[in-house]
């Protein structure tokens, strides 16, 4: 328990002792084991948060209180003690009898207000630990931004959430939403600040830390951004995604709309090979000619009609008789 405890960033006290300690529970006193003495004495990260590794991504936190009877419904009573609660108004107990001599106890779910039914087989609170990730603030908005989470995004700016980088490879809110193919959510956040022309000063993979492992409803692509990729070109790379490739055009005239630059630079060579020298008209004109992606011509106008040029792809566009 405590090796899980660690991987998320908890640490006990140096000064924690176990100690006597008698708490109320429906079944009578009851004494508090070791092992739930030391989930409550943990310390977590004053910026951290935890949260459910699941579709619900909920906030779990830790903490002692006494249960009410009736939360579930049994022959007898329990001796139940809440140690944490989620953001789903469920609370998280254990038995404190079931739990005397066990290291990594049961741990029960029920919802605060109670009749619920009673439970067998409780994951244990090594397993609970498990099954949650840490996070932050400026994760929590980058998920909820490539999932185009709307409300989440509204509560994160209205509680003072920046949109400028999220890290250190200068990913913005900003680069998500437009992987969501949320207009809606490209356009709160170029209301709130959001740099339309944000590029990247290094690669960063997005697996783990933003798609997390929930990714049914996500894109197949991108998985990873590169250097110099600005909004545009995340919105044009999504045109190879069936699913969103639809939504292309809407968010690319709303990030123009903001100033964005139609000859964004593509990612260097080292990292994205044939693209070399292409900017984001180069982009859209391949995906138009070697793809026939039809939504490819449409941004290819809008590019064009913008202020862009072709500019590896100029020579060959003339070659083929081309006037775009």
């Amino acid at each position: 328990m405590l090796e899980q405890i660690e991987c998320l960033n908890g640490r006990l006290p140096e000064t924690f002792e176990v100690c006597e300690w008698v708490v109320e529970t429906p079944a009578g006193p009851h004494p508090v084991p070791p092992s739930v003495q030391a989930l409550l004495a943990v310390v977590w990260p004053e910026n951290q948060r935890l949260r459910t590794r699941d579709e619900f991504d909920l906030e779990v936190r830790f903490g002692g209180f006494e249960a009410e009877a009736g939360l579930f419904v049994e022959d007898r009573p329990r001796a139940w003690y809440g140690v944490g609660h989620d953001e789903g108004q469920f609370h998280l107990l254990v038995d404190l009898a079931e739990a005397a001599n066990n290291d990594s106890p049961p741990v029960y779910y029920v919802d605060h207000e109670g009749d619920e039914p009673a439970q067998y087989d409780a994951p244990s609170l090594w397993h609970r630990l498990h099954h949650l990730r840490t996070s932050t603030s400026a994760v929590d908005l980058g998920r909820a931004c490539v999932r185009g989470n709307v409300p989440k995004i509204r509560r994160a700016l209205d509680e003072g959430a920046d949109v400028g980088p999220l890290e250190g490879s200068g990913l913005t809110p900003l680069h998500l939403a437009v992987i969501s193919g949320s207009v809606e959510t490209v356009e709160i956040l170029l209301a709130a600040g959001a740099d339309p022309n944000a590029a990247l000063t290094r690669m960063t993979d997005l697996t783990d830390t933003y798609l997390g492992e929930d990714v049914t409803n996500l894109p197949a692509w991108p998985f990873a951004l590169h250097t110099d990729e600005t909004p545009v070109l995340v919105a044009l790379n999504l045109l190879v995604e069936h699913v969103r490739c639809g939504r292309v055009p809407d968010v690319l005239a709303v990030l123009l709309a903001a100033g964005a630059d139609p000859n964004a630079a593509t990612p260097e060579a080292a990292e994205r090979g044939e693209s070399e020298g292409w900017n984001a008209m180069d982009v859209a004109h391949h995906f138009m000619t070697f793809r026939e992606i039809p939504e490819a011509a449409v941004c290819f106008r809008m590019l064009r009609d913008a202020g862009g040029e072709l500019a590896s792809r100029a020579d060959w566009a003339a070659s083929q008789g081309y006037e775009g």
